[in-house]
């Protein structure tokens, strides 16, 4: 399925090359049917970006909330050693 809920043929080949064979062969059971061509590498890389940038910000945030974590902790404990 393709984002506007239609169904999109894949064409995946093993090497880039001349793939005109495979798109008139497609066009002619029907042209009106989106074809996206390219390689198997390709097509995984589009499928994994978008779960690798989440896992990316999820590891920036957490690092921020655990960098604030010990600011935190430290001036508590500043505080705490002035006070006595």
């Amino acid at each position: 399925m393709d984002a506007s809920g239609g169904c999109c043929w894949r064409y995946a080949e093993r090497q880039p090359g001349d793939t005109t064979a495979a798109r008139k062969t497609i066009a002619q059971i029907d042209p009106n049917i989106p074809l996206k061509v390219g390689t198997m590498e390709q097509f995984h890389s589009d499928a994994v970006a978008l779960p690798r940038f989440r896992t990316l910000l999820l590891i920036v945030f957490a690092g921020l909330a655990g960098g604030l974590a010990m600011v935190g902790v430290y001036g508590v404990m500043s505080y705490a050693a002035v006070q006595r």
